[in-house]
């Protein structure tokens, strides 16, 4: 059985009706709301990948900067192994060319040989000639005794004689230079040292144009000068050319050269034979005693001139040396290029 509902009162006016402050009937818990939820389970879920994403972040940039330093090690390797490899090639073309220039002195050093082995054998041709000569002069000498022959004219053969030897040994060192008061030193290259002066004598000297090259004892022992040095050349023509080169670069010093010490004077002329040399020092105090002007050497003889106008005289022996004295010499006239003052 239904009932009615018990009659109330309504008020029309709407706005003069209070709400009841009573919260009986009202209830205290919120009301769920399901779009709150969605919303927050994306934002967490949106930052766990957030927070997975900057963790994968984080390894691929650790692994990139690993592979980039790996990267950049393999690069400066590859520089290293590159530069390494460019050295080893200049080297194998320094050793390349070592190699190229050692044959070619092996070479010269071979040719060097040839000549000085032909030049030696000539020698002994030319040695066995004189002692031939020295014994058919003895047998002269002896024959001329046994005859009784004057003592003067003994004299005279025997000083023929040694002028015919002398001046085969002259013609022995034709093609020879001798450099004077050159310091030496112990483990010195000789080679390099004649090279040196025809550097600075403008005069390029190839190194198979020496036939031989060493130093000499003096005649004397008590002499302290430095050992001369005597150049063999491989001509006449050649030798010749090396001192007018010298004379014409008014001689060096030993300080051009680059050695140690005090500085000398170097001097270059032909290498003469001792008596020549104790005949030219001679003939030397002889033309400064009476005011000749020159004395000089040329193809192995002495040459003196009292003035620019006057003729030459040659001198071969000491009884020459009067020429100077008296002043009446031999008329013939040499060229006066090579001039040693």
């Amino acid at each position: 059985m239904l009932r009615s509902p018990t009659k109330s009162h309504s008020e029309s006016d709407l706005v003069t009706v209070t709400a009841p402050t009573t919260r009986e009937n009202v209830t205290q818990r919120k009301r769920k709301q399901p779009e709150s939820e969605i919303t927050e389970a994306i934002n967490k879920l949106s930052a766990d990948i957030n927070l997975k994403f900057d963790l994968l972040r984080s390894d691929l940039d650790g692994t990139l900067k690993l592979i980039t330093d790996k990267i950049t090690n393999i690069q400066s390797d590859l520089a290293a192994v590159t530069l390494v490899t460019s050295n080893i090639t200049t080297e194998l073309n320094s050793l390349k060319s070592d190699y190229s220039s050692l044959g070619k002195k092996v070479s010269d050093l071979s040719q060097n040989h040839m000549a000085l082995t032909q030049e030696v054998t000539q020698l002994k041709t030319s040695l066995q000639h004189a002692v031939d000569e020295q014994g058919d002069f003895r047998t002269k000498i002896n024959s001329l005794c046994t005859q009784g022959i004057s003592s003067d004219l003994v004299c005279s053969t025997l000083s023929a004689i040694e002028m015919k030897m002398d001046t085969l040994e002259q013609q022995a060192r034709n093609c020879n230079v001798e450099l004077c008061n050159l310091p030496d030193k112990r483990n010195e290259n000789l080679i390099t040292i004649i090279e040196n002066v025809c550097l600075k004598i403008n005069f390029p000297l190839q190194q198979k144009d020496i036939i031989a090259i060493h130093r000499v004892p003096h005649a004397h022992k008590d002499n302290n000068k430095p050992k001369n040095i005597i150049i063999k050349l491989s001509s006449r023509i050649l030798r010749d050319n090396l001192l007018s080169a010298f004379r014409l670069a008014k001689g060096i010093n030993s300080d051009q050269l680059g050695l140690s010490g005090n500085s000398h004077r170097i001097y270059m002329h032909e290498h003469l034979t001792l008596k020549k040399k104790q005949l030219f020092r001679e003939t030397r105090e002889a033309a400064r005693k009476h005011a000749f002007k020159y004395v000089w050497v040329k193809h192995g003889t002495i040459l003196v001139r009292e003035t620019d106008s006057t003729a030459a005289m040659a001198i071969h022996s000491s009884s020459d040396i009067k020429k100077i004295k008296s002043g009446n010499g031999s008329t013939k006239s040499y060229n006066s290029d090579s001039q040693q003052s």
